[in-house]
């Protein structure tokens, strides 16, 4: 796209940059589950052959390592 030589660029005032950066982080709840999270969860329970769900905080909690037999090991042909 062009523009002409009479094109009038408007630049954003320093009180609308701010307004910009800070309003993400104002409507941001973070820490909060959503409210559908324990609908979900329960969805999942009833539908899956589990009998606990992956959450977050599983995803998050420390592995214990492996060690190196463990790692060379190739899985058992079923």
């Amino acid at each position: 796209m062009q523009y002409s030589r009479h094109t009038h660029i408007r630049f954003l005032t320093n009180g609308q940059i701010v307004a910009m950066l800070i309003l993400p982080l104002l409507l941001v709840a973070q820490g909060k589950k959503a409210p559908t999270q324990n609908l979900l969860e329960q969805i999942a329970l009833s539908v899956a052959p589990v009998t606990k769900v992956y959450t977050r905080e599983d995803l998050h909690r420390a592995r214990p390592a492996l060690t190196p037999d463990q790692a060379l090991r190739p899985a058992p042909a079923s």
